[in-house]
């Protein structure tokens, strides 16, 4: 038993270190290659282009805050509505604008474009069209036009939403750093736990029973041999119950099992049961179970713990959250009286 806490907490801390090393590197990706060439060229006040600049082939990179003058040429009359669960979430207006010998499409959120009668200066990322774009702007947009103009056509689109949504980019690059943080957080502690199993969280939960880890392992080992009782990953024996996965491990008395009922989650692939058990300690197991094994699984545990609550209600589960002692007391109650041989009133 105490070699499968140790794999177990082995397990538990690659996890941690491969998690927390993918969660960095996707952060650092994302602050390196996108949040990086945005406030740089934010605070470096973005690059001007004149007409000049488009007659040259276009970039093949976005360019951020790109600054440029010409002559409006008004609202092109589309945009495009982004939704979440078919509701609108945001609009995007598209413009047009006539740069030397180029007309340049522009895109900003909110309102339509205003018409100015003068030359317009406007800053935004050139970028590529989307598909989107591409399909349901561009495409309509050249065919409505003069040949002669939409020919002229620039193959990229300035997006001025960026600039004007700076909020989201600080949030986007707080929430980045934050999350590379995290990763390497993540990765010091599955080091530091693989240099040290005995301060991992698995190891010293094991000290609720103010016994040392070693000696609780040992206790529940020497029960299995009097017989032991399993559905799923829950094992049962007269005084232990278990329940281990590839990196996790929680144990629980018998005697300290206050709560036990079974759980429903409904997903698009089906319904996925598990049973419930809380101990005196507020500690949960919540173990997957196949559908017709949670009954029986709930009663074995009922058979070895018979004072527990059975079930569930709203009540209970108000008093497990805000007096737990209390709710611990009533079981003490029914317990005491099952000890004196009375009615467990089950």
């Amino acid at each position: 038993m105490v070699g499968a806490v140790r794999r177990a907490i082995f397990l538990n801390n690659i996890s941690r270190i491969l998690i927390g090393a993918v969660i960095a590197a996707i952060a650092a990706l994302a602050i390196i290659f996108l949040l990086y060439p945005y406030f740089n060229a934010w605070f470096s006040g973005g690059t001007t282009w004149t007409a000049a600049d488009f007659n040259n082939p276009a970039p093949e990179e976005d360019i951020y805050y790109l600054n440029t003058t010409g002559n409006f040429g008004g609202d092109t009359g589309y945009y495009y509505e982004s939704t979440y669960l078919f509701i609108p979430v945001g609009r995007e207006h598209y413009g047009a604008m006539f740069i030397g010998d180029n007309t340049l499409l522009i895109t900003k959120s909110g309102s339509p474009m205003p018409d100015f009668d003068s030359d317009y200066t406007v800053s935004g990322t050139l970028k590529d069209f989307s598909s989107d774009e591409r399909n349901e702007i561009l495409i309509p947009f050249r065919n409505e036009i003069p040949s002669e103009l939409a020919d002229i056509i620039y193959p990229k689109i300035l997006d001025m939403t960026d600039s004007e949504n700076k909020g989201l980019w600080i949030g986007g690059a707080a929430l980045a750093i934050g999350a590379a943080l995290f990763g390497v957080y993540w990765v010091l502690r599955g080091i530091a736990f693989s240099l040290n199993p005995n301060g991992h969280p698995l190891w010293k939960n094991l000290a609720r029973f103010n016994l040392p880890p070693e000696d609780v392992l040992r206790g529940i080992e020497a029960d299995r041999d009097s017989g032991t009782e399993k559905h799923g990953k829950l094992e049962l024996t007269r005084r232990w119950l278990t329940f281990r996965t590839a990196g996790s491990f929680q144990v629980m008395r018998m005697q300290d099992v206050v709560w036990l009922h079974g759980y429903l989650v409904n997903g698009r692939y089906g319904t996925t049961y598990f049973v419930k058990v809380y101990d005196r300690h507020g500690v949960e197991i919540q173990a997957p179970v196949k559908k017709d094994d949670m009954e029986p699984t709930l009663q074995a545990i009922f058979r070895r713990a018979p004072w527990a609550l059975a079930g569930t209600t709203k009540e209970a589960e108000q008093l497990w959250k805000k007096n737990r002692a209390d709710f611990v007391r009533q079981i003490d109650e029914r317990k005491k009286s099952i000890e004196r041989g009375e009615s467990s009133g089950s």
